[in-house]
């Protein structure tokens, strides 16, 4: 909030500069865009902090490794129905969560601020976020509500000799497996 209260301030210092500058009040006019440049500067340097250090707008599911190809991440009995549950490919955490026969899976590091799903609720075919109630699509890992922007990475699940196995969508196909 402060960052965009410094960016609005230092546009209207400088709009008030250019209003001065054209009713031949220059020397008013350098002053307001001195301070408009000024605390210009501080929002830059506080919008590369919140980016640089904190993340904030940044996809936190970036980079993580996930198969391309189907790979087993646990077995099918370990899943309950309507209970998000955390499983893992080369330690990239993977949320899964069975609906009846249906089986999703999604990165489980929130996009947002890397809240654990696994740890989230369930409202009807989303899941929600523990951390900030961001909440996604189970199908297609939308974003539904914020804060987050990004949406949820999704892979296709699959059962294959009593394993529950997930990959990478392909572009073809569907994100869910059904029986």
């Amino acid at each position: 909030m402060i960052h965009g209260i410094l960016n609005l301030t230092g546009a209207a210092l400088f709009a008030s500069s250019l209003i001065l500058r054209k009713k031949k009040f220059r020397k008013q006019g350098l002053v307001l865009s001195a301070l408009g440049y000024g605390i210009m500067m501080a929002a830059a340097h506080l919008g590369g902090k919140m980016v640089y250090e904190y993340r904030v707008g940044v996809d936190r599911t970036s980079g993580q490794i996930l198969p391309e190809e189907f790979c087993a991440v646990m077995p099918e009995k370990g899943l309950e129905d309507s209970k998000p549950t955390r499983a893992e490919y080369h330690g990239t955490p993977i949320v899964l969560v069975r609906k009846g026969e249906q089986i999703f899976a999604l990165a489980e590091t929130c996009s947002h601020f890397s809240g654990p799903l696994s740890e989230g609720k369930l409202i009807g075919d989303t899941i929600v976020c523990p951390y900030h109630d961001s909440r996604f699509a189970l199908n297609d890992g939308r974003v539904i509500n914020g804060p987050a922007v990004h949406p949820q990475p999704c892979l296709e699940a699959r059962i294959k000799d009593g394993q529950i196995q997930v990959r990478k969508p392909r572009l073809s196909s569907s994100l869910v497996f059904d029986r």
